[in-house]
């Protein structure tokens, strides 16, 4: 009987962190109509980055599972190409759990209607690029164009520690925070930026996202 109210009660403390954690992000994608911290993170059964790396925190295997619903074409252009061979193919890491969500998926039937939806399988082809290594090779090879992810983001340390992945990658976690501290509609980490400049009929004001694109960019 001793040993069922140990094991009772050590449950309950575990329920009461997870709620607890939950309680805390108020804003972005733990609050409704998204869900909760589940939805994206989990304490057991993670899906892992590589067999050395399971994230932090946990990936949820719902969404970063294979099989997106579109095999996406990713970004490219002669500059971009010539000066990123170690790119990803296909979105990987969490890039591929937000369009889990973001491909469309979840707009029917779903219970939300997410503000940006990758419908396509050229979505991808038009944004930032994403899943690709942000290096200081990278960086020297930009002619001065980017700067090195040593350098300070402005948000308290280097790009490389701030924006990128455990794999140096940037992705679309690099600009958007979707918890209590991102800023806006689109949950940037830069506060400031009005409008959406990829969306025709949001009102945006050209220039008001330079001190976010100025993190990395130099031109």
């Amino acid at each position: 009987m001793k040993r069922i109210a140990g094991v009772m009660v050590g449950l309950i403390a575990c329920a009461g962190l997870l709620l607890g954690a939950a309680d805390v992000a108020q804003a972005g994608h733990t609050a409704p109509p998204y869900g909760t911290c589940f939805n994206c993170h989990v304490p057991h059964q993670a899906s892992p980055v590589s067999a050395t790396d399971y994230g932090v925190p946990l990936w949820s295997p719902k969404y970063n599972a294979d099989g997106l619903k579109y095999a996406y074409t990713m970004y490219s252009s002669p500059t971009f190409n010539a000066m990123s061979p170690d790119k990803s193919a296909a979105p990987d890491g969490a890039s591929k759990m937000c369009l889990g969500c973001h491909d469309g998926s979840y707009v029917k039937g779903g219970g939300w209607n997410p503000k940006r939806v990758f419908g396509s399988i050229d979505s991808l082809t038009t944004t930032h690029p994403i899943s690709f290594k942000y290096t200081a090779a990278l960086a020297t090879a930009s002619n001065g164009g980017l700067k090195d992810p040593g350098d300070t983001s402005g948000l308290g340390g280097s790009i490389a520690k701030d924006l990128l992945d455990s794999e140096s990658r940037m992705q679309c976690s690099s600009c958007h925070d979707v918890h209590a501290t991102g800023n806006g509609d689109y949950m940037l980490r830069w506060p400031g930026i009005n409008g959406d400049p990829l969306d025709p009929t949001s009102a945006y004001v050209k220039g008001s996202e330079l001190t976010m694109c100025k993190t990395c960019h130099n031109k």
